[in-house]
Protein backbone atom coordinates (compact mmCIF):
# COMPACT_ATOMS: atom_id res chain seq x y z
CA UNK A 1 0.00 0.00 0.00
CA UNK A 2 0.87 3.47 -0.46
CA UNK A 3 0.39 6.96 -0.15
CA UNK A 4 0.88 9.75 -2.60
CA UNK A 5 0.00 12.79 0.08
CA UNK A 6 3.06 13.09 2.09
CA UNK A 7 4.05 15.63 -0.76
CA UNK A 8 1.92 18.42 -1.94
CA UNK A 9 4.42 19.88 -4.74
CA UNK A 10 3.34 19.97 -8.32
CA UNK A 11 4.10 16.22 -10.37
CA UNK A 12 5.47 14.47 -7.13
CA UNK A 13 5.29 10.67 -7.78
CA UNK A 14 5.03 7.75 -5.60
CA UNK A 15 5.70 4.34 -7.18
CA UNK A 16 5.60 0.43 -6.14
CA UNK A 17 7.53 -2.35 -8.12
CA UNK A 18 6.95 -5.98 -7.67
CA UNK A 19 7.76 -9.03 -9.94
CA UNK A 20 5.07 -11.29 -10.63
CA UNK A 21 5.25 -14.53 -12.49
CA UNK A 22 2.75 -15.07 -14.60
CA UNK A 23 0.96 -18.71 -15.64
CA UNK A 24 0.39 -19.54 -18.96
CA UNK A 25 -3.46 -19.50 -19.03
CA UNK A 26 -6.38 -18.09 -20.07
CA UNK A 27 -8.20 -16.52 -17.29
CA UNK A 28 -5.41 -15.06 -14.91
CA UNK A 29 -6.67 -11.80 -13.61
CA UNK A 30 -5.22 -9.25 -11.32
CA UNK A 31 -7.41 -7.65 -8.14
CA UNK A 32 -6.33 -5.11 -6.22
CA UNK A 33 -8.35 -2.18 -4.29
CA UNK A 34 -7.35 1.56 -4.55
CA UNK A 35 -8.48 5.23 -3.51
CA UNK A 36 -8.43 8.47 -4.78
CA UNK A 37 -10.34 10.88 -3.18
CA UNK A 38 -10.15 14.71 -1.90
CA UNK A 39 -12.02 16.82 0.23
CA UNK A 40 -12.91 19.20 -2.45
CA UNK A 41 -13.76 21.93 -0.75
CA UNK A 42 -10.33 22.62 -0.11
CA UNK A 43 -9.04 21.83 -3.54
CA UNK A 44 -6.65 23.53 -5.55
CA UNK A 45 -6.52 21.09 -8.77
CA UNK A 46 -6.72 17.78 -9.68
CA UNK A 47 -5.96 15.33 -8.09
CA UNK A 48 -3.58 13.20 -10.19
CA UNK A 49 -3.31 9.58 -12.23
CA UNK A 50 -3.13 6.21 -11.06
CA UNK A 51 -1.07 3.99 -12.92
CA UNK A 52 -0.34 0.47 -13.56
CA UNK A 53 1.91 -1.02 -15.88
CA UNK A 54 3.20 -5.06 -16.71
CA UNK A 55 6.83 -4.29 -18.11
CA UNK A 56 6.22 -1.65 -20.75
CA UNK A 57 1.76 -2.36 -21.30
CA UNK A 58 -0.22 -0.10 -19.39
CA UNK A 59 -3.11 -2.23 -17.77
CA UNK A 60 -4.93 0.26 -15.85
CA UNK A 61 -5.33 4.47 -15.56
CA UNK A 62 -7.60 6.10 -13.38
CA UNK A 63 -7.34 10.14 -12.89
CA UNK A 64 -8.79 12.64 -10.99
CA UNK A 65 -10.88 12.13 -7.26
CA UNK A 66 -13.26 8.60 -7.50
CA UNK A 67 -14.89 9.53 -4.43
CA UNK A 68 -14.72 8.41 -0.71
CA UNK A 69 -14.24 4.50 -0.18
CA UNK A 70 -12.44 1.66 -1.92
CA UNK A 71 -12.87 0.99 -5.50
CA UNK A 72 -12.37 -2.52 -6.70
CA UNK A 73 -10.74 -3.57 -9.99
CA UNK A 74 -10.37 -7.18 -11.77
CA UNK A 75 -7.73 -7.54 -14.73
CA UNK A 76 -7.74 -9.82 -17.10
CA UNK A 77 -3.69 -10.58 -17.44
CA UNK A 78 -3.22 -11.57 -21.17
CA UNK A 79 0.51 -11.88 -21.19
CA UNK A 80 2.91 -14.90 -18.90
CA UNK A 81 6.29 -14.72 -17.68
CA UNK A 82 7.88 -12.92 -15.35
CA UNK A 83 6.23 -9.34 -15.32
CA UNK A 84 7.73 -6.32 -13.46
CA UNK A 85 4.77 -4.58 -12.06
CA UNK A 86 4.73 -0.66 -11.60
CA UNK A 87 2.38 1.31 -9.80
CA UNK A 88 2.68 4.50 -10.12
CA UNK A 89 0.64 7.71 -8.37
CA UNK A 90 1.15 11.18 -9.79
CA UNK A 91 0.31 14.12 -7.51
CA UNK A 92 -1.55 17.08 -9.47
CA UNK A 93 -1.89 20.39 -8.39
CA UNK A 94 -4.64 19.08 -5.21
CA UNK A 95 -2.76 19.18 -1.89
CA UNK A 96 -5.23 17.11 -0.13
CA UNK A 97 -5.15 14.69 -2.14
CA UNK A 98 -4.52 10.65 -1.41
CA UNK A 99 -3.90 7.99 -3.46
CA UNK A 100 -3.81 4.40 -2.24
CA UNK A 101 -3.65 0.97 -3.25
CA UNK A 102 -3.89 -2.66 -1.09
CA UNK A 103 -4.81 -6.25 -1.22
CA UNK A 104 -3.75 -7.04 -4.35
CA UNK A 105 -3.75 -11.00 -5.98
CA UNK A 106 -3.21 -12.79 -8.97
CA UNK A 107 -5.19 -16.06 -9.35
CA UNK A 108 -7.03 -17.63 -11.61
CA UNK A 109 -10.73 -16.82 -12.14
CA UNK A 110 -13.34 -19.74 -13.09
CA UNK A 111 -17.17 -19.82 -12.76
CA UNK A 112 -19.02 -21.78 -10.13
CA UNK A 113 -20.82 -24.73 -11.95
CA UNK A 114 -23.07 -25.71 -8.87
CA UNK A 115 -25.68 -23.27 -7.19
CA UNK A 116 -27.30 -24.78 -3.73
CA UNK A 117 -30.39 -22.66 -2.05
CA UNK A 118 -31.55 -23.84 1.11
CA UNK A 119 -34.36 -22.71 3.10
CA UNK A 120 -35.11 -23.51 6.63
CA UNK A 121 -38.38 -24.89 6.58
CA UNK A 122 -39.75 -25.92 3.11
CA UNK A 123 -43.91 -25.78 4.76
CA UNK A 124 -44.63 -22.29 6.67
CA UNK A 125 -47.83 -21.04 7.54
CA UNK A 126 -49.22 -17.70 6.00
CA UNK A 127 -46.80 -14.85 6.91
CA UNK A 128 -44.22 -17.03 8.73
CA UNK A 129 -41.10 -15.94 8.21
CA UNK A 130 -38.54 -18.78 6.36
CA UNK A 131 -34.87 -17.72 5.83
CA UNK A 132 -33.07 -18.75 2.15
CA UNK A 133 -29.67 -19.16 1.95
CA UNK A 134 -27.46 -19.22 -1.46
CA UNK A 135 -23.97 -20.86 -1.66
CA UNK A 136 -22.14 -21.90 -5.08
CA UNK A 137 -19.32 -24.36 -5.11
CA UNK A 138 -16.34 -25.06 -7.45
CA UNK A 139 -15.69 -20.84 -8.68
CA UNK A 140 -13.45 -18.26 -7.83
CA UNK A 141 -13.63 -15.52 -6.59
CA UNK A 142 -16.60 -15.27 -4.65
CA UNK A 143 -20.02 -14.68 -6.07
CA UNK A 144 -20.44 -10.26 -6.31
CA UNK A 145 -24.37 -10.78 -6.12
CA UNK A 146 -27.14 -13.01 -5.81
CA UNK A 147 -30.20 -12.05 -7.05
CA UNK A 148 -33.36 -14.19 -5.36
CA UNK A 149 -36.55 -14.59 -6.84
CA UNK A 150 -39.95 -15.36 -5.68
CA UNK A 151 -42.31 -16.66 -8.60
CA UNK A 152 -39.95 -15.10 -11.34
CA UNK A 153 -40.09 -11.76 -9.45
CA UNK A 154 -37.02 -9.85 -8.31
CA UNK A 155 -37.14 -10.67 -4.40
CA UNK A 156 -34.14 -9.16 -2.77
CA UNK A 157 -30.36 -8.62 -4.21
CA UNK A 158 -27.40 -9.39 -2.11
CA UNK A 159 -23.51 -9.52 -1.98
CA UNK A 160 -21.17 -12.20 -1.30
CA UNK A 161 -21.38 -10.68 2.76
CA UNK A 162 -25.52 -11.26 1.92
CA UNK A 163 -26.22 -14.87 0.70
CA UNK A 164 -28.96 -15.24 3.33
CA UNK A 165 -32.49 -13.42 3.30
CA UNK A 166 -35.68 -14.08 5.18
CA UNK A 167 -38.89 -13.81 3.43
CA UNK A 168 -42.77 -14.33 4.15
CA UNK A 169 -45.50 -15.37 1.89
CA UNK A 170 -49.10 -13.17 2.38
CA UNK A 171 -50.58 -15.98 -0.38
CA UNK A 172 -51.46 -19.26 -0.09
CA UNK A 173 -50.02 -21.75 -2.13
CA UNK A 174 -46.63 -23.04 -3.64
CA UNK A 175 -43.80 -20.68 -4.08
CA UNK A 176 -40.47 -20.84 -5.87
CA UNK A 177 -37.81 -19.22 -4.90
CA UNK A 178 -34.55 -18.90 -7.21
CA UNK A 179 -31.50 -17.56 -6.54
CA UNK A 180 -29.52 -16.30 -9.59
CA UNK A 181 -25.33 -15.85 -8.34
CA UNK A 182 -23.24 -14.23 -10.64
CA UNK A 183 -19.83 -12.28 -10.39
CA UNK A 184 -18.70 -8.89 -12.20
CA UNK A 185 -16.03 -10.71 -14.57
CA UNK A 186 -17.13 -14.29 -15.42
CA UNK A 187 -21.02 -13.23 -15.29
CA UNK A 188 -23.34 -15.48 -13.89
CA UNK A 189 -23.30 -18.93 -12.43
CA UNK A 190 -26.22 -21.59 -12.59
CA UNK A 191 -29.60 -20.64 -11.05
CA UNK A 192 -31.08 -22.63 -8.15
CA UNK A 193 -34.24 -23.11 -7.30
CA UNK A 194 -36.63 -24.48 -4.60
CA UNK A 195 -40.30 -25.03 -3.76
CA UNK A 196 -42.02 -23.71 -0.21
CA UNK A 197 -45.46 -24.58 0.46
CA UNK A 198 -47.22 -21.79 2.82
CA UNK A 199 -50.22 -22.74 4.55
CA UNK A 200 -53.97 -20.76 5.20
CA UNK A 201 -54.44 -20.59 8.63
CA UNK A 202 -57.72 -21.43 10.01
CA UNK A 203 -60.67 -19.67 10.08
CA UNK A 204 -61.79 -18.90 13.22
CA UNK A 205 -65.90 -17.82 13.84
CA UNK A 206 -65.36 -15.29 16.27
CA UNK A 207 -67.78 -15.54 19.77
CA UNK A 208 -69.53 -12.48 20.52
CA UNK A 209 -67.21 -9.94 21.17
CA UNK A 210 -69.22 -9.03 25.11
CA UNK A 211 -71.40 -11.25 26.75
CA UNK A 212 -73.55 -10.48 29.90
CA UNK A 213 -74.96 -13.19 31.90
CA UNK A 214 -76.64 -13.04 34.99
CA UNK A 215 -74.96 -14.19 38.75
CA UNK A 216 -76.40 -17.89 39.30
CA UNK A 217 -76.91 -18.52 35.55
CA UNK A 218 -74.24 -20.50 33.10
CA UNK A 219 -72.68 -18.98 29.62
CA UNK A 220 -71.46 -21.37 26.59
CA UNK A 221 -68.86 -19.79 24.37
CA UNK A 222 -68.22 -21.72 21.38
CA UNK A 223 -65.26 -21.26 19.29
CA UNK A 224 -65.74 -22.39 15.38
CA UNK A 225 -62.68 -23.46 13.13
CA UNK A 226 -62.69 -24.34 9.74
CA UNK A 227 -59.86 -25.16 6.92
CA UNK A 228 -57.06 -28.34 7.30
CA UNK A 229 -58.44 -30.44 10.62
CA UNK A 230 -58.34 -31.94 12.91
CA UNK A 231 -58.11 -29.23 15.26
CA UNK A 232 -56.74 -28.15 18.20
CA UNK A 233 -58.38 -25.41 20.30
CA UNK A 234 -57.81 -24.26 23.55
CA UNK A 235 -58.92 -21.32 25.48
CA UNK A 236 -57.25 -18.77 27.46
CA UNK A 237 -58.46 -16.46 30.40
CA UNK A 238 -56.36 -13.28 30.39
CA UNK A 239 -54.35 -12.99 33.25
CA UNK A 240 -54.91 -16.34 33.96
CA UNK A 241 -52.12 -19.63 33.61
CA UNK A 242 -54.86 -21.80 33.32
CA UNK A 243 -55.93 -23.08 29.81
CA UNK A 244 -59.43 -25.00 28.79
CA UNK A 245 -59.14 -27.73 25.60
CA UNK A 246 -62.26 -28.02 24.08
CA UNK A 247 -64.54 -26.70 21.12
CA UNK A 248 -67.37 -25.53 24.08
CA UNK A 249 -66.37 -23.94 27.15
CA UNK A 250 -69.02 -23.72 29.58
CA UNK A 251 -68.57 -20.66 32.74
CA UNK A 252 -69.64 -21.58 35.77
CA UNK A 253 -70.97 -18.23 37.69
CA UNK A 254 -73.04 -19.52 40.39
CA UNK A 255 -71.17 -16.72 42.71
CA UNK A 256 -69.87 -13.65 41.61
CA UNK A 257 -66.20 -13.25 42.82
CA UNK A 258 -64.23 -9.86 43.45
CA UNK A 259 -63.74 -10.41 39.22
CA UNK A 260 -67.00 -9.84 37.99
CA UNK A 261 -65.44 -9.48 34.37
CA UNK A 262 -63.15 -11.68 32.13
CA UNK A 263 -61.77 -11.54 28.76
CA UNK A 264 -61.22 -15.22 26.65
CA UNK A 265 -59.66 -16.19 23.65
CA UNK A 266 -59.43 -19.55 21.61
CA UNK A 267 -56.40 -20.21 19.52
CA UNK A 268 -57.45 -23.15 17.32
CA UNK A 269 -54.57 -24.95 15.42
CA UNK A 270 -54.76 -27.33 12.28
CA UNK A 271 -53.04 -30.38 11.10
CA UNK A 272 -50.71 -27.96 9.51
CA UNK A 273 -49.41 -26.66 12.80
CA UNK A 274 -50.93 -23.08 11.34
CA UNK A 275 -52.31 -21.02 14.21
CA UNK A 276 -55.13 -17.98 14.90
CA UNK A 277 -56.38 -16.46 17.56
CA UNK A 278 -59.99 -15.24 17.74
CA UNK A 279 -60.31 -11.32 19.02
CA UNK A 280 -61.27 -11.31 23.00
CA UNK A 281 -64.84 -12.23 24.42
CA UNK A 282 -65.85 -9.97 27.17
CA UNK A 283 -68.22 -12.09 29.47
CA UNK A 284 -69.19 -9.81 31.97
CA UNK A 285 -71.37 -11.31 35.39
CA UNK A 286 -74.32 -9.47 36.03
CA UNK A 287 -74.82 -9.66 39.98
CA UNK A 288 -77.48 -8.25 42.69
CA UNK A 289 -76.23 -5.42 45.09
CA UNK A 290 -74.15 -6.44 47.62
CA UNK A 291 -71.92 -4.93 50.70
CA UNK A 292 -75.01 -2.48 51.17
CA UNK A 293 -74.04 -0.31 54.20
CA UNK A 294 -75.98 2.35 55.96
CA UNK A 295 -74.47 5.97 56.97
CA UNK A 296 -76.21 8.34 59.61
CA UNK A 297 -75.18 11.91 60.20
CA UNK A 298 -75.98 10.52 63.98
CA UNK A 299 -77.33 7.63 65.66
CA UNK A 300 -79.18 9.55 67.83
CA UNK A 301 -81.22 13.33 67.33
CA UNK A 302 -83.84 15.57 68.80
CA UNK A 303 -87.48 15.07 68.78
CA UNK A 304 -87.13 18.25 66.42
CA UNK A 305 -83.92 17.30 64.97
CA UNK A 306 -83.43 16.20 61.19
CA UNK A 307 -82.95 12.15 60.06
CA UNK A 308 -80.12 11.97 57.41
CA UNK A 309 -79.66 8.52 56.08
CA UNK A 310 -77.47 7.32 52.82
CA UNK A 311 -77.38 3.84 51.57
CA UNK A 312 -74.56 2.79 49.63
CA UNK A 313 -74.05 -0.73 47.42
CA UNK A 314 -71.74 -2.36 44.95
CA UNK A 315 -73.72 -4.06 42.31
CA UNK A 316 -73.43 -4.55 38.35
CA UNK A 317 -75.35 -2.97 36.84
CA UNK A 318 -75.94 -0.36 39.10
CA UNK A 319 -78.14 -0.14 41.97
CA UNK A 320 -81.21 1.54 40.18
CA UNK A 321 -83.68 1.45 43.46
CA UNK A 322 -82.91 2.25 46.97
CA UNK A 323 -85.77 1.74 48.91
CA UNK A 324 -85.80 2.51 52.90
CA UNK A 325 -87.94 0.61 54.91
CA UNK A 326 -89.08 1.63 58.82
CA UNK A 327 -91.28 -1.03 60.57
CA UNK A 328 -92.13 -2.96 57.71
CA UNK A 329 -93.63 0.13 55.56
CA UNK A 330 -91.31 1.31 52.60
CA UNK A 331 -90.95 4.72 53.75
CA UNK A 332 -88.98 5.84 50.26
CA UNK A 333 -88.27 3.73 47.05
CA UNK A 334 -86.77 6.02 44.01
CA UNK A 335 -82.91 6.09 42.55
CA UNK A 336 -81.88 8.32 44.93
CA UNK A 337 -79.68 6.77 48.01
CA UNK A 338 -80.48 9.41 50.18
CA UNK A 339 -82.98 10.37 52.74
CA UNK A 340 -83.08 13.92 54.35
CA UNK A 341 -85.74 15.16 56.20
CA UNK A 342 -87.39 16.65 59.68
CA UNK A 343 -88.23 14.25 61.99
CA UNK A 344 -92.05 13.74 62.74
CA UNK A 345 -91.48 10.72 64.59
CA UNK A 346 -92.36 10.47 68.39
CA UNK A 347 -89.28 9.68 71.25
CA UNK A 348 -88.01 5.88 70.46
CA UNK A 349 -85.61 3.88 68.52
CA UNK A 350 -86.57 3.32 64.96
CA UNK A 351 -84.37 0.68 62.89
CA UNK A 352 -84.30 1.88 59.65
CA UNK A 353 -83.47 -0.92 56.37
CA UNK A 354 -82.03 -0.05 53.06
CA UNK A 355 -82.98 -2.78 50.36
CA UNK A 356 -80.96 -1.86 47.32
CA UNK A 357 -82.53 -3.28 43.69
CA UNK A 358 -80.64 -3.63 40.37
CA UNK A 359 -82.21 -5.51 36.90
CA UNK A 360 -81.11 -8.41 38.59
CA UNK A 361 -82.90 -8.13 41.67
CA UNK A 362 -82.52 -7.21 45.27
CA UNK A 363 -79.09 -7.44 47.33
CA UNK A 364 -79.13 -8.01 51.16
CA UNK A 365 -80.44 -5.51 53.47
CA UNK A 366 -78.80 -3.53 56.00
CA UNK A 367 -80.15 -1.95 58.88
CA UNK A 368 -79.09 1.26 60.82
CA UNK A 369 -80.69 2.10 64.33
CA UNK A 370 -81.55 6.29 64.69
CA UNK A 371 -82.47 6.55 68.46
CA UNK A 372 -85.25 9.42 68.50
CA UNK A 373 -84.89 11.86 71.87
CA UNK A 374 -87.98 13.69 73.51
CA UNK A 375 -86.66 17.27 74.79
CA UNK A 376 -86.60 17.79 78.94
CA UNK A 377 -89.86 19.68 80.00
CA UNK A 378 -90.19 21.29 83.24
CA UNK A 379 -94.13 20.45 84.38
CA UNK A 380 -93.88 21.50 88.16
CA UNK A 381 -91.56 23.24 90.23
CA UNK A 382 -92.02 25.12 94.30
CA UNK A 383 -93.49 27.87 94.52
CA UNK A 384 -92.03 31.06 96.02
CA UNK A 385 -91.28 30.26 99.62
CA UNK A 386 -90.72 32.75 102.72
CA UNK A 387 -88.07 31.87 105.11
CA UNK A 388 -86.32 33.54 107.99
CA UNK A 389 -82.92 34.06 107.22
CA UNK A 390 -80.13 31.09 108.49
CA UNK A 391 -83.26 28.43 108.51
CA UNK A 392 -83.11 25.82 106.01
CA UNK A 393 -85.24 25.19 102.54
CA UNK A 394 -85.94 22.65 100.14
CA UNK A 395 -87.10 23.16 96.46
CA UNK A 396 -88.22 20.50 94.49
CA UNK A 397 -88.92 20.29 90.76
CA UNK A 398 -90.54 17.70 88.20
CA UNK A 399 -88.98 17.16 84.50
CA UNK A 400 -90.16 14.78 81.55
CA UNK A 401 -88.26 13.82 78.77
CA UNK A 402 -86.05 10.74 77.44
CA UNK A 403 -83.23 9.46 79.68
CA UNK A 404 -81.10 10.65 80.89
CA UNK A 405 -82.09 13.92 82.00
CA UNK A 406 -79.37 16.16 83.80
CA UNK A 407 -81.00 18.67 86.56
CA UNK A 408 -79.21 21.72 87.49
CA UNK A 409 -79.90 24.37 90.19
CA UNK A 410 -78.46 27.68 90.26
CA UNK A 411 -78.74 30.84 91.51
CA UNK A 412 -80.53 33.62 89.39
CA UNK A 413 -77.59 35.70 87.98
CA UNK A 414 -74.94 33.19 88.78
CA UNK A 415 -72.82 30.71 87.05
CA UNK A 416 -71.67 28.21 89.54
CA UNK A 417 -74.03 24.95 90.02
CA UNK A 418 -75.71 24.91 93.30
CA UNK A 419 -76.44 21.06 93.10
CA UNK A 420 -77.88 18.57 90.64
CA UNK A 421 -81.12 16.31 91.09
CA UNK A 422 -85.02 16.96 90.97
CA UNK A 423 -84.55 18.19 95.12
CA UNK A 424 -82.05 21.06 96.36
CA UNK A 425 -81.79 21.55 99.89
CA UNK A 426 -80.39 25.25 101.14
CA UNK A 427 -78.96 25.65 104.47
CA UNK A 428 -79.02 28.68 106.31
CA UNK A 429 -80.13 30.35 103.83
CA UNK A 430 -80.00 34.24 102.79
CA UNK A 431 -82.00 36.58 100.17
CA UNK A 432 -81.74 34.87 97.09
CA UNK A 433 -83.59 33.84 93.45
CA UNK A 434 -83.02 29.79 92.75
CA UNK A 435 -83.16 29.28 88.91
CA UNK A 436 -83.33 25.27 87.56
CA UNK A 437 -82.28 24.36 83.91
CA UNK A 438 -82.64 20.65 82.83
Amino acid sequence: MFNARAHSSYGTNAQVYKTITIPAKDNIYMRFYYFMYSDMSKSYGSMGTLLVTAGSTNIFSKTGNQGKGWKKTDIKLTMSGSKKFTFKANKDRDPYGDIAIDDLWVAEYYKANITNVTASATEVCLNENVNLECNTYNGFPEQDEYLFYKDDQLLARGNNALKTISVKSSIAGNHTYQCSPSTDILGQAPNDTIIITTHALPTVSNPPGRVDVNEGSKVNLVCNATGTGPFTIVWNKKYSSQTWTSKNYTIESALASSDHYSKFTCTVTDANGCKRTSPETIVYVNYKPKNTNIYTSAGTICETGKIYLSCYASARPSVNEYRFILNGKVVQASSTRVINKQNTYPAGSYNWTCSPKNTVGFGLNTTKEIIIKAPPNITWISDNQTVAEGSKVIISCNVTGSDPITITWKKVGGSSSLGNGPNLTLENVTTAAIELSS
